[in-house]
């Protein structure tokens, strides 16, 4: 915000979101604001997170409210009716979650999820390198944690039927040849992809790694699109460009329990965006997660 000149406090978070939905428009498919950085500005700051995702749905987008809640089932009921659906507390179309309590205590997100046309998405193989000691260790069977929790996701969204379920996973776009294993034990999710751009891959990269699965995956770009603010002109043709590079489009020949992607106008926005806000770093952005660690400018 400050590289935007502007001022570090809700007042500033409300002009960054709103020169950014702006500049969005109907280009962007999906948005995904890294709650964290509403979160630390307190109570103004998740005002503006609500306000965000309203605008995000008049604007016929899709919001995934990046906040990767893990707790036991009873809190985690909270944070569903928090997060998930037009009248929980936030209005999300989806968020993120993830399992160290053990997949079971992420039911009552993941059947609000399905029961409000929405989605969730579980951590299961990130893009950052902390994250490999837990989701490649092995269990007794010989699985990795990564295999275990893609298996636990397929067999929940595989109970509902045969269409793409409500539980996606997040596979980091920078994991090459590892991601190929986790992939195929997911038929039957959407992808999140972070890691495009300044994590180090690039949307060639989500190509030629995710395989088949290309056409179900959501990958994440932003700091290369943000840097070009706070011009709205300059910020639409960044949109445009990524979205050119990107090409194709969202393959769900099936109904997808993540609805309203499945519009016409998914095939003429296939981005993810969304929000970073953390003012001590340049050009905190990216896509589909878009907050980083103000540490080491990582993303999740």
């Amino acid at each position: 915000m400050r590289d935007w000149g502007l001022s570090d406090d809700a007042e500033g978070l409300h002009r960054f979101c709103g020169v950014v939905m702006e500049a969005a428009g109907d280009r962007i498919a999906v948005v995904k604001p890294q709650s964290a950085f509403f979160e630390r500005l307190g109570p103004p700051g998740l005002s503006e997170l609500a306000k965000t995702v309203a605008t995000i749905r008049e604007q016929g987008a899709l919001s995934i409210i990046d906040c990767k809640r893990g707790d036991v089932i009873d809190t985690m009921e909270g944070y569903a009716g928090a997060m998930l659906g037009q009248h929980s507390g936030f209005g999300g179309d989806a968020m993120t979650v993830t399992a160290y309590l053990g997949f079971g205590a992420l039911r009552p997100v993941l059947d609000r999820a399905a029961k409000c046309n929405g989605a969730a998405f579980v951590v299961v193989r990130s893009s950052n390198s902390e994250g490999c000691s837990v989701q490649d260790a092995r269990l007794a069977g010989g699985r990795t944690v990564a295999d275990a929790l893609a298996d636990e996701i397929t067999a929940f969204n595989t109970a509902l039927g045969d269409q793409i379920g409500p539980v996606g996973a997040v596979v980091g776009a920078t994991v090459d040849g590892i991601a190929a294993n986790v992939l195929a034990r997911l038929p039957r999710s959407l992808i999140l992809a972070p890691g495009v751009g300044a994590q180090g891959a690039s949307l060639d990269d989500v190509r030629n790694n995710f395989g088949t699965a290309i056409g179900r995956t959501l990958p994440s770009v932003s700091r290369s699109i943000l840097r070009h603010g706070p011009s709205l002109a300059a910020l639409r043709e960044a949109i445009v460009a990524i979205g050119n590079k990107r090409g194709g489009r969202l393959n769900l020949s099936n109904r997808c329990n993540f609805g309203r992607i499945v519009k016409p106008h998914a095939d003429l926005r296939p981005m993810l965006f969304a929000f970073p806000v953390n003012p001590d770093v340049k050009h905190r952005a990216a896509v589909l997660r878009i907050g980083t660690d103000h540490r080491a400018g990582r993303q999740r």
